[in-house]
């Protein structure tokens, strides 16, 4: 199956047979080939970029970051469960770190983050699932739950 020595593992001088191309074998894509692309990656032609939306001449999506105001309470499930310090502590090092955390107060409950985001949809996608499902899960892993609002600091009329 080998196409060269092997010694613990390690192949001593070529590839394996599977991965060698033998000079006197056709190529199955020549067009490829000679592009230097891979076989089955050739050019898309213009007509065929057009009609998946790659047209040169369209917009690149402009990267925007939005500052938001988060406010997250993280409680206990019960009184004879603790680890809500625990908890809040894992969301703010594993998740809202990402977004360039600042919390306001020491010990309180309000963070200003810094959200990258290319359209609307995907503004919205981070918030719900990336933020709000992420947190409930790491608070729930801890047999916590959370509650959050997060309000947009340019535009107060936009919050989720």
């Amino acid at each position: 199956m080998l196409g060269s020595a092997q010694i613990n593992g390690r192949f001593l001088g070529t590839e394996p047979y599977a991965l060698q191309r033998s000079e006197d074998k056709p190529v199955a894509n020549d067009k490829a080939a000679k592009s230097g692309q891979p076989i089955g990656q050739e050019r898309l032609s213009a007509n065929k970029r057009s009609s998946q939306g790659l047209d040169d001449n369209q917009p690149v999506p402009q990267h925007r970051v939005i500052k938001v105001r988060m406010w997250l309470s993280v409680e206990n499930n019960n009184k004879f469960v603790r680890g809500k310090s625990r908890a809040r502590e894992e969301i703010e090092r594993s998740l809202l770190s990402r977004f360039a955390m600042e919390k306001t107060d020491k010990h309180g409950w309000n963070y200003v983050l810094s959200i990258p985001y290319t359209t609307d949809e995907e503004l919205d996608r981070i918030i719900y699932e990336d933020i709000y499902a992420d947190a409930q899960s790491i608070a729930d892993l801890r047999h916590c739950f959370t509650e959050g609002g997060i309000t947009s600091i340019d535009d107060p009329e936009r919050s989720w």
